[in-house]
């Protein structure tokens, strides 16, 4: 790079504070020399004379040298590093600690810092001795920015008694590393010689620690006969030679812990005379040195998420803490990212510093090194976050930082002296997905405890949902003794799981071995199984060998605008639960399979390979107590039904069939069987209600007997149109069939008329029936259902009485309960003695609970007999006292509709 003389004017200014004898001199320390491509200007603020005194001990050999830089280019720079190397003659070099480089940070365009450097000398020399100032934009040696090379001489010198240091002050005590550190001298130049030169340092002992105390700033303010303050400049041409005092501020940043007191040796170097003499030494001893440098920083790390499964993005931060009393700095941060498993990439711009963006780390293999001026206030964390992108490979990433100030490395403990770097672990998961392949011997479509692998030769398949046409993203075998099959290093996602007879990755159809069957996943994949951040287990396949035989047992009952009775499932008919379904041979004498219908009434007969094609085979249903087969479809069997044997009947040929369907009801309730006491030549009546479960034609009819044999009974049957157990003026004799439907109650009455002839105690019994014929059955179907109604002949004492039953709820389902009201009453002009009322549970129920109501006037108790509660049988309620003309009272039970 080829140099040239800048800035004219501050040479000029130069020249012109110095007198003739001093122009070579002050020439050599105000000649510029920049790098001329990028416009730094690199100026001398220090002595281009060394000056030293070997007479007296301890020597005078060291000094600090002082180089402004000012960035001419127009460029914004965010880090700037200063070094001085290239030494030349031999006898001027760095000092012992000195690392010849200096930090300057950020630099604007048209700013100036000024770099400090402490140099030692041998000897007095006359030859000219070379050094060179470089200006990088980092750290790295690298991409050099501008250069200037400076010449010195030495010169030996004596003590002035005239001048000397008054005071000495540094603080504070201790120094806090990475914090500032002062220096404050206080000194009197005397008269000052022709030459008028003032040249400080603030050290001049080889035992000063330039590694501990980095130099950063000076201040020097002149008084008495010269005045004036000078920033960053360690050589000062007086302006006359008057009696001088002077100030000299210097401030050092602390960069490197110490284990004992170092000592303070600030000199100056002053015209007197002809000669340049320097600070007398003799009161040295009595300056306090430096306390040794305390710790107070430690750094922290941590990582975000701590625990992934798959590539994902991780955010490390690292605190840094400062637990001192003054503000300090750190030079970088140095985070070492793991190289196994495997590497973590740092993502570019992801680097805050206390939450605001900085520039990306220099990045060298898997170290990350941050540089810059990371200020910490005292009492305060700072943190520094970036993001890496983490890699698939399963195990533990172990990740570490550090931090510096200079060269010292701050770690997790106060004591510099150690090496424990802040540590973040983060686990990158193994994820399983597993399942079993199970021989479902019970055919219940859940493995069981016992249930193993089916021995096939079969694979289980990967796919991801997203593409589930594939290919498959891992085919693995299913072990065919235990069932067992596992996808390995699973990432987080959805899937689909499927099994089949390859491993071929680009087939994803399941496929079974011929003759078998799928039950849990009957078609033999399982879709969007979602793996997050566990093992996936449970995913299961049940198989079978041999076929199903599928099918429905229903209300037919014409619910929902369904066709009634006619086996063919329509409308919103119901699924029955808890019915016995058969797969037998055609004798019945072998069973292959029985299963109950399930809560919906559908079933699943299992069919198994035993059976040969051609082989005549019966589904055969069993209805549960009360209930009635109406019909039933074929489905895809071919086959025949036989109502009378609740059977389908057809030839297997080694398939799948489907679409069985048996229709049935609940039979018809028919309630209330009546009795009743009444007068010669006066009428009761007979109560009764038919309730019907499905669509049909009902008739009622009638058969009777009299004891004794007395002419004139006349019994005729009235439609209740109310159901209110009273012969009301509009209700007409019953005649021919009445059309029904689900449901719906039919209420009627027997008006029966006593002959006027009939003796006391005659009786009367008329057998009622109920004839159903249900619509829509083919072949056609009927029930018949029948009651009693007695009726006695009393004398006037015991006639009158009268008894209406009445129930709850025309119709009951299996496991509900029916409530039955029984009124009794007096219409007679005498008391009723002796008064037993009696009835009995109905078919197809259970005794629950019997009671009676707050008794009328002068029956005066009730003793209740009744069944054991869940049996069936007679209820009797037999009164005390007399039940008076005009009054009545209710009696009740309820039953239980068997299951």
């Amino acid at each position: 790079m080829r140099t040239r003389i800048e800035n004219h004017n501050l040479l000029s200014r130069c020249l012109r504070h110095a007198g003739f004898i001093l122009r070579l001199l002050i020439t050599i320390a105000c000649v510029i020399v920049p790098g001329s491509a990028f416009g730094f200007v690199i100026t001398r603020t220090s002595s281009p004379i060394f000056y030293l005194d070997t007479s007296i001990v301890p020597t005078l050999q060291g000094m600090y040298v002082s180089y402004q830089i000012n960035n001419n280019s127009g460029v914004n720079y965010p880090d700037i590093w200063v070094r001085i190397d290239s030494f030349t003659g031999g006898f001027i070099s760095p000092a012992p600690g000195e690392d010849s480089v200096m930090h300057l940070g950020a630099l604007g365009a048209g700013q100036t810092k000024t770099a400090f450097f402490y140099l030692q000398v041998n000897a007095a020399t006359a030859v000219a001795q070379n050094h060179t100032i470089r200006v990088y934009p980092s750290r790295v040696v690298a991409n050099e920015l501008a250069n200037a090379t400076f010449s010195m001489t030495s010169q030996e010198t004596i003590q002035a008694n005239a001048n000397k240091v008054v005071t000495v002050v540094t603080g504070p005590t201790p120094p806090q590393l990475g914090g500032i550190v002062t220096m404050t001298v206080s000194g009197d130049a005397g008269t000052i010689g022709a030459s008028r030169i003032l040249s400080f340092s603030p050290a001049a002992y080889l035992n000063w620690r330039p590694d501990a105390y980095e130099m950063i700033s000076s201040s020097i303010t002149l008084s008495g006969g010269n005045t004036g303050t000078y920033n960053d400049q360690l050589l000062i041409i007086a302006g006359t030679s008057s009696a001088t005092t002077y100030s000299a501020v210097y401030q050092f940043r602390a960069v490197n812990t110490t284990t004992a007191p170092t000592t303070v040796s600030p000199i100056s170097y002053i015209s007197s005379g002809t000669q340049i003499k320097h600070t007398t030494t003799g009161t040295y001893g009595s300056i306090p040195p430096i306390a040794p440098t305390d710790n107070e920083l430690t750094i922290g790390k941590q990582a975000s998420p701590t625990q992934l499964y798959g590539p994902g993005t991780l955010t490390y931060t690292i605190f840094a803490t400062n637990s001192g009393t003054v503000d300090t700095i750190l030079e970088d941060f140095v985070d070492t990212l793991p190289a196994t498993p495997a590497a973590p990439s740092y993502i570019n711009g992801s680097s805050l510093f206390n939450g605001v963006t900085i520039a990306d780390p220099v990045i060298s293999g898997s170290s990350l090194t941050w540089i810059g001026v990371f200020t910490l206030p005292p009492g305060s964390t700072r943190s520094l976050t970036f993001q890496v992108s983490l890699p698939t490979a399963s195990g533990t990433y172990t990740n570490r930082a550090v931090a510096h100030v200079g060269i010292t490395q701050i770690d997790t403990t106060l004591n510099t002296a150690d090496n424990i770097p802040a540590v973040a672990l983060v686990a990158q998961g193994i994820l399983n997905l597993t399942g079993t392949v199970y021989l479902d011997a019970n055919r219940n479509s859940q493995k069981d405890a016992a249930e193993t692998g089916t021995g096939l030769s079969l694979f289980a398949k990967l796919v991801s949902a997203t593409t589930p046409g594939g290919p498959a993203l891992q085919a693995v075998v299913i072990t065919n003794s235990s069932g067992i099959y596992t996808f390995q290093n699973v990432i987080p996602g959805t899937y689909n799981v499927l099994i089949d007879d390859n491993n071929t990755l680009t087939d994803v159809v399941p496929t079974l071995p011929s003759g078998w069957i799928g039950t849990e996943q009957p078609t033999q994949i399982r879709q969007n199984v979602v793996v997050v951040n566990a093992n996936v287990t449970g995913q299961n396949f049940g198989l079978l060998n041999g076929k199903i035989i599928s099918g429905r047992t229903f209300k037919d009952n014409g619910a929902g605008g369904g066709a009634a009775n006619d086996g063919q499932l329509n409308g919103t008919e119901a699924g029955l639960q808890g019915h016995q379904i058969r797969l037998t041979d055609l004798t019945g004498t072998t069973i292959y399979d029985t299963v109950t219908s399930d809560v919906s009434g559908n079933f699943q007969l299992f069919a198994p390979a035993t059976i040969t094609s051609g082989t005549q085979v019966r589904v055969i249903e069993t209805n549960p107590s009360g209930l009635l087969s109406t019909g039933a479809r074929v489905g895809t069997t071919g086959g025949t039904y036989d109502r009378n044997t609740d059977a389908i009947t057809f030839t297997f040929a080694a398939t799948n069939y489907s679409g069985l369907l048996f229709g049935n009801v609940q039979a018809n309730n028919f309630l209330n069987d009546s009795q009743q006491t009444g007068l010669p030549g006066s009428f009761v009546l007979h109560p009764h209600s038919f309730a019907a479960n499905s669509a049909g034609q009902l008739t009622f009819s009638f058969t009777q007997l009299s004891n004794p044999n007395v002419p004139g009974w006349n019994p005729v049957i009235y439609l209740d149109a109310n159901c209110n157990g009273q012969l009301e003026s509009t209700e007409q004799p019953l005649s021919g069939p009445i059309s029904v439907v689900s449901g719906q109650q039919v209420c009627i009455l027997i008006k029966d008329a006593i002959p006027i002839t009939a003796p006391f105690n005659a009786q009367h019994q008329i057998t009622l029936s109920a004839q159903f014929q249900y619509t829509g059955a083919t072949p056609s179907l009927a029930a018949t259902n029948s009651r009693i109604a007695l009726t006695l002949v009393g004398s006037p004492a015991s006639a009158g009485l009268t008894l209406v039953k009445a129930v709850d709820k025309p119709s009951a389902l299996p496991g509900e309960t029916i409530t039955y009201t029984v009124t009794y009453s007096n219409n007679s002009s005498d008391p009723l003695a002796n008064l037993v009322i009696f009835d009995a549970t109905p078919a197809f129920t259970t005794f629950l609970s019997a009671g009676a109501a707050p008794l009328p006037t002068n029956l005066t108790n009730v003793f209740l007999s009744t069944p054991a509660v869940g049996a069936s049988g007679f209820v009797r309620w037999t009164f005390g006292g007399a039940l008076s003309p005009g009054k009545s009272g209710t009696v009740t039970f309820r039953v239980v509709v068997s299951q």
